[in-house]
């Protein structure tokens, strides 16, 4: 008996008439009983539902969406479930992959010991069911607390309908509360603010008792929320039309939830103290489960680190001029110490900083006034409270409480911060944290255990290393694709190479011909993702000069979430038809953002490798790891891991199931040099063909 309704897909409820047990879709009013029926004191076991993309909120994922929800009947890599089978591991499904049984088998064990699981997992494995279930399991026997952590919402439904899933399966009490940042549960119209004013706002409205939902508290609510599984959006219409605050209902049941699903920043921040106090939980009864976890790294040192600007500045003077003349005036001292450091510079784009050369100058600039003696404290506390104090006068935005966050985060004294002035320009102040693990090592210290997977988490060595896992603690392993490899043909082209020194209208025209004989020898859809948005230029000109008899749509910078859902119906309809051209680039929203769903790929072209440009920052960042973990690793985790990430991401788009088949062509030759092929993982091994056009006619004409 199925789950879901088979009319609109929602979560059927079940219930028993006189012995006969019935399930009622509570969303189109479907209902169903007698040979469907389950015998009393029986359990069902779910297929696996032909989920709906309504269902799942968007395709425009972070491009791994999970294939536990959609069907998987073919028998390709799947195995019977038996009932020991299903119990042990909290499978709410009555058949199982055997990669995620080794998963589940693996997780298990590292529970059991108190580890930590580092797992590559690629795409159709079903890691969100196989981490689950586990830990749901081990949990519960315990007495702990089970944090799902990832950073798309996309995958925040994945997690709560396998979780509803599990529960009705089993007849197992489940509390889960999912939240996603505060912003985007709030009701209110300052929801559409940015971050920064938004938080600020926040926390004026809240000290100050005037927002009705927060201050509303409404029991019958919250024992609502506590007895059903509910979807983020769904728990936010529900409280708001109660006129409580959703973000506050849903932590509040955090306090006894079994499950919270939840972003990063929640653990990964300096949220983290704030959160377990709030949530009265201790860290040693958290078991974690990371998804996505090739994203960690970078989500950290992103969230601790920041910029100032003369724009910036200018804006917090603006503003703070009518309110305190004293603080303006060291603002507009800020200015002048900005553009000094400018001058110093001269000559270069960017140059390192100390943490000292900023902040003597700011203690020199507080002595020079006669009257009041400041110190960088002071002056901090000072525009933070000038901040709210503009907010709360009506101001929709304040750029005085992020100069005196920079101020805040520059001052740290930690090693691992590289400080430097960038001129390339006008003049930019920049902080950014090298290591993770100042903030990660902790968290893994301290929880009971934790999974992290991801399906481009490789290798699993780096991850480790950047998040601070204790080797004697850690497991690492690499799972295989579950999608029959015969599906998909990785080649690499010959000649062919962007390459900064090989550069020119020779090579580019090279490329064109190739992008021409690729389309003419497919039929479907074909991607292409070069490895910066200059090099897009180049291929757009090339396939417009050739006329290509494929429809050509590109991405641009800054695309809306509307925008890029129109992108995929446009592919929708050209392949019915010959298809079309997706002009994206590597790392970017098509390239990693996308879940293309029924072979909506038939092709895949990366051209070139994305290594990130000279620059003061990522020199620092090759030094830092070289000194933590070895000369070469420097290089690896800096340059070569980071671009062949993005690689992995890109070339991963076109197969989504066992049923899709797709062509990856790696058009760059340099892919099959042993300095980068180390860098892919062993279920993709490219290799260089001796007729391009041979290979692909072959390819297709076996479907």
């Amino acid at each position: 008996m199925s789950l879901f309704c088979p009319n609109c897909r929602a979560l059927l409820r079940r219930g028993r008439q006189g012995g006969t047990e019935t399930s009622t879709c509570p969303k189109c009013g479907y209902s169903t009983s007698g040979s469907g029926a389950f015998p009393k004191g029986s359990r069902s076991v779910p297929q696996r539902p032909d989920y709906e993309r309504d269902d799942v909120g968007t395709t425009m994922d972070d491009g791994n969406l999970e294939d536990d929800w959609e069907p998987r009947d073919t028998g390709v890599g799947i195995g019977e479930v038996g009932e020991k089978g299903i119990e042990k591991y909290l499978f709410p499904f009555d058949q199982i992959r055997d990669g995620q049984e080794h998963f589940a088998k693996d997780w298990t064990e590292v529970l059991d010991k108190g580890g930590h699981l580092v797992a590559y997992a690629p795409t159709g494995i079903g890691k969100t069911a196989a981490a689950l279930g586990p830990a749901i399991k081990y949990a519960k026997e315990k007495g702990l607390k089970v944090f799902f952590l990832t950073s798309k919402q996309s995958q925040h439904t994945i997690a709560v309908n396998t979780l509803k899933a599990i529960s009705q399966v089993f007849d197992l009490e489940l509390k889960v509360s999912d939240i996603i940042a505060k912003q985007h549960m709030c009701p209110r119209s300052m929801a559409k603010e940015h971050p920064i004013i938004f938080t600020e706002f926040c926390k004026v409205e809240v000290k100050t008792k005037h927002c009705k939902y927060f201050m509303n508290f409404d029991p019958i609510a919250a024992d609502h929320l506590k007895k059903n599984i509910m979807h983020v959006e769904e728990a936010k219409d529900y409280m708001t039309s109660k006129k409580v605050c959703p973000h506050r209902a849903e932590l509040d049941l955090a306090k006894e939830a079994d499950v919270i699903v939840c972003d990063y920043n929640y653990l990964f921040s300096d949220m983290y103290e704030n959160l377990v106090n709030t949530m009265e939980v201790d860290v040693a009864d958290i078991v974690l489960i990371v998804d996505e976890a090739h994203n960690l790294p970078d989500r950290i040192r992103n969230h601790l680190s920041d910029d100032l600007t003369h724009y910036r500045l200018g804006e917090a003077y603006n503003e703070v001029r009518p309110l305190d003349e004293k603080i303006a005036h060291y603002l507009r001292g800020m200015r002048d110490i900005l553009k000094r450091l400018g001058k110093e510079a001269e000559g270069q784009k960017q140059m390192k900083l100390s943490r000292e050369d900023l902040t003597e100058r700011m203690d020199e600039l507080f002595s020079s006034s006669l009257t009041d003696k400041l110190d960088l404290d002071t002056f901090i506390e000072d525009l933070l409270d000038l901040g709210q104090k503009y907010l709360h006068h009506g101001a929709l935005k304040s750029s005085i409480i992020s100069v005196a966050n920079f101020l805040d985060g520059w001052r740290q004294s930690t090693s691992s911060i590289v400080r430097y002035i960038d001129v390339s320009d006008g003049e930019r102040l920049s902080y950014r944290l090298l290591d993770p693990s100042e903030i990660s090592k902790g968290v893994f210290h301290n929880v009971r255990a934790s999974v992290l997977m991801s399906g481009t988490l490789f290798p699993t060595q780096m991850y480790a290393d950047l998040l601070g896992l204790d080797a004697q603690r850690t497991t690492q392993k690499e799972y295989s694709s579950p999608f029959p490899q015969e599906n998909r043909l990785v080649l690499v082209t010959r000649g062919l190479t962007t390459l900064y020194k090989a550069r020119g209208p020779a090579m580019y025209d090279k490329y064109g011909e190739m992008l021409t004989q690729v389309c003419a020898s497919v039929s479907g859809n074909v991607a292409v993702f070069p490895q910066s948005y200059d090099m897009l230029s180049e291929m757009r000109y090339q396939i417009e000069r050739r006329n290509i008899p494929k429809k050509l749509i590109v991405e641009e910078r800054g695309m809306k979430k509307t925008e890029r859902e129109g992108v995929l119906e446009d592919l929708r309809r050209a392949k019915a038809w010959n298809g079309a051209i997706l002009l994206g680039v590597q790392g970017g929203s098509f390239s990693e953002g996308v879940d293309y769903r029924d072979n909506l790929l038939s092709a895949v072209l990366v051209v070139g490798m994305p290594f990130p440009p000279p620059s003061l920052e990522v020199n620092a960042l090759k030094d830092y790891y070289s000194e933590r973990f070895g000369k070469w690793k420097g290089y690896d985790y800096a340059y070569l891991y980071p671009a062949m990430g993005k690689v992995l991401q890109a070339a991963g788009r076109g197969i989504r199931s066992e049923t899709d088949r797709g062509v990856v062509l790696l058009a760059d030759e340099r892919f099959v040099q042993p300095k980068y092929s180390r860098a892919f993982p062993k279920n993709m091994k490219p290799r260089t063909p001796v007729s391009l056009k041979a290979e692909l006619e072959e390819f297709f004409d076996e479907e």
